[in-house]
């Protein structure tokens, strides 16, 4: 038997009749044995979610140009105040770290979010825009427990601060993928 089932693509609102083909098992129930269009299924959803992925990738590239530049700025600062020539930092390195982080870092990561949020984001592209602020919510507290662990040199905030910011890269990397494979995807000859 031949069913079909109305489904709707989360991201992209997209309504689609999946077509599953029934098979009866020696007990008479019915069970999917496949599903006949789900390759259909997914070339039509993969063509919007491209579509719509390389218009936010568009729309979006300035932002992360502009904080991309002013974070490695921000980072060859942070390098430059913690490298030091003694065991652990002086309570000066501290406190300009500190005031770093806090009044430029995480200032400039929430501002990046801001604006992110400001853009009209196609429908699909949430996902990657969703991973984009997962990405910033993970480094603003990746670096609120690094300061606190400075402050208090207390190493468990340290290592909280250690395994959000390695969270954060993992986020990050999913998010480059996605942009590589969109950008791969386009390049890529439509075969009849």
């Amino acid at each position: 038997a031949t069913a079909e089932i109305d489904v709707l693509e989360e991201y992209t609102q997209t309504q689609f009749t999946l077509k599953v083909q029934l098979e009866a098992d020696d007990s008479g129930r019915w069970q999917v044995s496949y599903i006949k269009n789900y390759r259909d299924y997914l070339n039509t959803i993969n063509q919007l979610q491209n579509k719509d992925i390389a218009v936010y990738i568009d729309q979006s590239q300035k932002i992360i140009d502009d904080y991309n530049n002013l974070f490695l700025q921000q980072q060859a600062r942070f390098k430059k105040l913690t490298t030091r020539q003694e065991p652990l930092p002086s309570t000066a390195q501290r406190q300009q770290i500190k005031q770093l982080v806090e009044t430029e870092i995480i200032p400039a990561i929430e501002g990046r979010s801001h604006r992110l949020q400001e853009l009209t984001v196609p429908a699909g592209a949430q996902h990657i825009q969703e991973l984009r602020l997962q990405t910033d919510e993970l480094s603003i507290s990746a670096w609120t427990h690094f300061v606190a662990g400075l402050a208090m040199d207390d190493n468990a905030e340290l290592e909280t601060a250690e395994s959000l910011h390695k969270r954060s890269l993992e986020v990050d990397q999913k998010v480059s993928d996605i942009i590589k494979h969109n950008t791969i995807s386009k390049t890529i000859p439509e075969i009849p």
